[in-house]
């Protein structure tokens, strides 16, 4: 199979598990919220996959705070996870 062909890395089935807590905070115009998730992916098709199977694990939190109730609320925000393929992250902020 050439490597750049159509599907040559993605799994035509598999199967696909996925587990995630929530968290949450509200008091005086300031709320933070999240959640932390596991996921898991196996049982792949026949095919030329190199693993059998692949887990991951990640975060995602924001903050926010209302200067000007219902009209101005600044907020910050990240994420990453955590697996056999790199470790990516993001970061971010702005105004609602």
């Amino acid at each position: 199979m050439k490597a750049f062909a159509t599907g040559a890395f993605a799994p035509q089935d598999a199967t696909y598990k996925m587990s995630a807590i929530g968290y949450g905070l509200k008091w005086n115009g300031f709320a933070v919220n999240g959640q932390y998730f596991f996921r898991w992916l196996n049982d792949f098709a026949d095919g030329p996959l190199p693993l059998a199977a692949t887990f991951d694990h990640g975060n995602e939190l924001s903050a926010s705070y209302f200067v000007k109730p219902k009209k101005l609320m600044p907020y910050v925000r990240a994420s990453w996870v955590r697996g056999q393929f790199r470790d990516p992250y993001e970061y971010g902020a702005g105004l609602r």
